[in-house]
């Protein structure tokens, strides 16, 4: 019996594992897509990123320092089974500066100045538990 649950699990884990790195693999791209596209528009990354897995309802915070620019957007993309992702951007005092909680998979928060945030990112929608997401901030 104890033979069966090791190989149950062996296999579980030899799933999980190349799905976590497509997961990590389509994150990856989808932060070199934004770079290219905030790259066009005078931006360039911050050097702050941050990556994780979410259940559906569930959330993270991040503290985010945003230095070096006069405009910022931090962008959050999320993969394939991810439905729903919102983001919610305070400052130093808990005031909240910028949310995007649109029913979409790419939400985008700014901030025009320099500072400390706490960035809350929410997974809303999840079709497979957990899904991964991500958060690239970009500056001009």
């Amino acid at each position: 019996m104890k033979k069966f649950a090791y190989a149950v699990a062996a296999i579980g884990l030899t799933i999980a594992a190349p799905v976590a790195a497509a997961q990590a693999d389509l994150i990856q791209q989808l932060f070199d897509k934004a770079t290219e596209i905030y790259g066009t528009k005078g931006f360039t990354p911050t050097g702050w990123e941050t990556r994780g897995e979410l259940a559906n309802g569930s959330s993270k915070t991040v503290s985010v320092t945003l230095s070096g620019g006069s405009q910022f957007s931090i962008v959050g993309v999320c993969d394939g089974d991810c439905k729903d992702l919102n983001i919610y951007l305070t400052d130093s005092k808990g005031k909240l500066v910028d949310s995007d909680v649109e029913d979409d998979d790419f939400p985008i928060v700014g901030a025009s100045a320099p500072g400390t945030y706490t960035a809350r990112i929410e997974m809303k929608s999840c079709t497979a538990a957990p899904c991964g997401f991500g958060a690239k901030a970009f500056k001009q």
